[in-house]
């Protein structure tokens, strides 16, 4: 693990890398608190205009979903997939996310040549009566 550490030299303050066990030089640049167990809100407690007034106006709104266990409801065909799914090895999980993601791109791929190909028969223009092809 390593940490940073600010040492004073002629009035300017430079980062030095060190190893988390090196004792350090100058016991007054110390700093002994761990941020590690804080929320995020309270990891940097400074104010900054308009970002805490956002956060609370986001997290007000999101206050109405935590009543209700889903925000969607699930049907009969989603809960099995999760169940089907939670019996996964990570391994196993890993490669169905892959399959997934792979599908995905294949087609994003045949999107992509159909718009294409839209785009060359000129379907997507505008006619003059204002009608679409």
């Amino acid at each position: 693990m390593r940490m940073q550490r600010c040492v004073k030299i002629s009035k300017q303050s430079k980062m030095v890398d060190t190893p988390a066990v090196e004792k350090t030089k100058n016991p007054n640049l110390v700093c002994n608190e761990n941020i590690a167990h804080r929320k995020s809100p309270e990891l940097f407690p400074e104010n900054v205009p308009g970002a805490w007034d956002m956060n609370r106006t986001l997290t007000t709104a999101a206050g109405d979903f935590r009543s209700s266990r889903f925000r969607t409801e699930l049907d009969t065909q989603d809960v099995r997939l999760v169940n089907e799914l939670g019996q996964f090895s990570a391994d196993q999980l890993m490669e169905y996310v892959r399959n997934l993601q792979n599908s995905a791109y294949t087609l994003g791929i045949e999107e992509a040549k159909q718009f294409s190909k839209g785009k060359f028969l000129r379907i997507f223009e505008k006619r003059s009566d204002g009608l679409q092809r």
